[in-house]
């Protein structure tokens, strides 16, 4: 009788590289006391994470678009009319994106939440930047958080909330692609920026700004709660391979790499043929000693 095949990819499939982790990946992948283990803080943590990972989605998406909204044009010149199809898709791809980015924020208002639960934190993303900074948040929350909180408030957080505000609750503003600069042209008759509605003639560019913003004050704030965690050991995932999970256990440090840690897989694919570690003879973690 043959023997059964061995089940899952041949290829390890490797999760743990700190070396490519933003602060958010690490606090995600260390987070531990003095924080909860579940409740809001975990979930705020997943929340702002996930919106994250659909951005990036949808912006690749909208990015395949893009090179398409000539043809509304070509079909403007050639037929007298146009139903704009792709430049409509466009636009509500880009108020969808800047809507992600926003209900990341909120993953982090309910994170904040449940890491200093004695803070009494407001239940509305605006409200806890607002309230960081009229300075009515007390010193439950540190003094770092609230002043990344109120500086964002001082600068661009207004506009992406009202941006935000406005895209849910209207119809989608229009683009249009400038031939002279090859910028998209965004506009949006109810959405004020002051005393007139908002245009900007690089919608791709102003986007990739806000971005910048919210991932510069995530990665800000999960660096300090990062600082926080205490010194201890943690049991994380090194990858799949061949339908297993391969673990490992590390001490949260600032400087872990791949190497990091000692090796728990090998108490068992060390005697299952065909299940050892492919990564083994140049992994630190399998090495004598914890690193």
């Amino acid at each position: 009788m043959p023997k059964k095949p061995l089940e899952g990819s041949g290829t390890f499939l490797l999760e743990f590289a700190p070396e490519l982790w933003t602060p958010l990946d690490r606090l995600r992948w260390l987070s531990g006391p003095p924080f909860p283990e579940k409740g809001p803080y975990v979930e705020g943590l997943f929340m702002t994470r996930a919106h994250l990972g659909k951005y990036e989605v949808l912006a690749g998406l909208a990015n395949r678009i893009a090179p398409e909204l000539s043809r509304d044009e070509e079909e403007l010149k050639r037929q007298g009319f146009t139903p704009a199809l792709r430049s409509r898709e466009f636009a509500a791809l880009t108020e969808t994106l800047v809507c992600e980015l926003y209900y990341a924020l909120g993953g982090l208002r309910l994170l904040l939440c449940g890491a200093y639960p004695k803070a009494s934190l407001p239940g509305k993303t605006s409200r806890l930047f607002q309230n960081a900074a009229d300075g009515k948040i007390g010193a439950h929350l540190p003094g770092e958080i609230r002043a990344a909180l109120g500086a964002a408030y001082g600068s661009w957080f207004p506009l992406l909330r009202s941006f935000r505000t406005t895209v849910v609750h209207r119809d989608s503003g229009s683009v249009h692609l400038l031939a002279e600069t090859g910028g998209v042209r965004y506009v949006h008759s109810k959405f004020m920026d002051g005393p007139q509605p908002f245009v900007t003639d690089d919608i791709v560019a102003w986007v990739n700004e806000q971005r910048d913003h919210v991932q510069a004050l995530l990665d800000e704030i999960a660096t300090f709660l990062g600082s926080e965690l205490l010194p201890a050991e943690r049991r994380v995932t090194c990858g799949m391979y061949r339908a297993r999970i391969y673990q490992r256990v590390v001490m949260v440090g600032p400087d872990l790499t791949r190497e990091s840690g000692r090796c728990l897989s090998r108490e068992w694919f060390e005697s299952e043929t065909g299940r050892e570690c492919p990564l083994r003879g140049s992994c630190g973690a399998y090495s004598p000693g914890v690193r």
